[in-house]
């Protein structure tokens, strides 16, 4: 018994003796280790934060997008765009109800009348900047508007500058300067910019001028008796 409590004492021994050099090196690096993963842990935390941080506001952007392109696509087919402003300009009449004169915005309508606003609670923006309408060779594209910092980082206005010749459709590519996550940052409008029908709107005229004068016809029966525009050739 003495002899196997004395072989156990010696491999304790030799443990210890074999174990204490690394256990003191640990001790000596143990605060460097322990700062390196606590380092490395935040890293993982932040990054994990920017990455959903940037998601949400590419998510944010399409679903801005999708309400714009929806609400225009609306005013087209109910109010027809003849033209939209060269220049742009941000998205802001969204909200309107009622308005006066031919024009909203950067829209000119070929039936303003028509305009059964509000389109949009609210009118889309992108911290705290509305979405802009640019007119290039490619057709119209809404986008965030000038000064708002994409999730790929690129600010508007800044690092990406439109131009009527600008490729956009190249740009909306996964990989592309408006696309982040590979999902587009600007959309293209899907109907055509100033396909008003020129005759129905003549023939919606005569036809107010006709009411006007068989009301005046029948309210003045010993007048001389006017001949309604709808008999006349045109």
């Amino acid at each position: 018994m003495k002899k196997m409590g004395k072989v156990i004492h010696d491999f304790d021994e030799r443990i210890d003796h074999a174990v204490q050099p690394v256990w003191k090196r640990l001790q000596k690096y143990f605060v460097l280790f322990s700062s390196s993963l606590l380092i490395m842990l935040l890293a993982v935390f932040f990054f994990k934060i920017f990455n959903s941080r940037s998601s949400a506001m590419t998510a944010a952007i399409h679903d801005d997008l999708a309400v714009i392109e929806k609400a225009l696509s609306v005013i087209d087919k109910t109010c027809s765009i003849i033209s939209i402003r060269p220049t742009g300009g941000v998205i802001d009449f969204l909200t309107v109800e009622k308005f006066s004169g031919s024009s909203i915005g950067m829209l000119n309508l070929a039936y303003p009348r028509r305009w059964k606003g509000p389109y949009a609670k609210v009118n889309p923006s992108i911290q705290g900047h509305m979405y802009e309408i640019i007119n290039t060779k490619e057709g119209y594209f809404v986008l965030p508007g000038t000064g708002v910092r994409l999730p790929n980082k690129l600010v508007m206005g800044k690092d990406i500058v439109l131009s009527h010749d600008s490729a956009v459709t190249l740009m909306l590519q996964p990989g592309g300067r408006l696309n982040a996550q590979g999902q587009p940052l600007a959309i293209r409008l899907g109907f055509s910019i100033g396909d008003w029908d020129a005759s129905h709107v003549e023939k919606d005229t005569l036809g107010k001028i006709n009411d006007i004068i068989t009301e005046f016809n029948q309210s003045m029966p010993f007048a001389l008796r006017v001949v309604p525009l709808s008999t006349v050739n045109c």
